[in-house]
């Protein structure tokens, strides 16, 4: 459900059939985007009408991030990947290095990198553009999206 900040119900959000594990807005506002147990995402106007689901996961959905300019999703997932979408739903890249539950991600503010955490204990820091490339750093502990 969306509320105002003086309690006024603004929509709700139905559709999902498990858990939803993340909820975040766009940049500008206007949508918001869900990741659930039941191996999706979904992009939401503020109305509360689903606009796009994200399928090609095989496990749950943990986080749904906006890139900065808006144009893109990146999703991770209990299937040890993450994703890169388009928000008409078109898959453009399945990052696929981590080995365990990736549990964060995250774009650079000026979009040209996606940083992605997992239970593998590493953090990869993927170069975003016509070719994608990676660096991993190397933890002592797993990482996750809550410190």
């Amino acid at each position: 459900r969306l509320w105002s900040l003086q309690g006024q119900h603004l929509a709700t959000m139905q559709g999902h059939q498990s858990y939803v594990n993340c909820v975040s807005f766009s940049c500008d506002g206007k949508h918001l985007a869900t990741a659930s147990d039941d191996f999706t995402a979904r992009l939401w106007s503020r109305s509360g009408e689903c606009l796009v689901i994200f399928e090609g996961h095989t496990g749950e959905v943990w986080i749904a991030a906006f890139s900065p300019d808006g144009l893109m999703l990146a999703t991770t997932s209990t299937d040890t990947t993450a994703r890169l979408w388009s928000l008409d739903g078109n898959c453009l890249a399945a990052l696929s290095e981590h080995t365990k539950t990736v549990t964060a991600a995250a774009f650079s503010l000026d979009g040209s990198f996606l940083v992605t955490g997992s239970q593998d204990s590493t953090a990869r820091i993927w170069m975003l553009g016509l070719k994608f490339m990676e660096a991993a750093l190397q933890s002592d502990l797993p990482v996750s999206s809550n410190g």
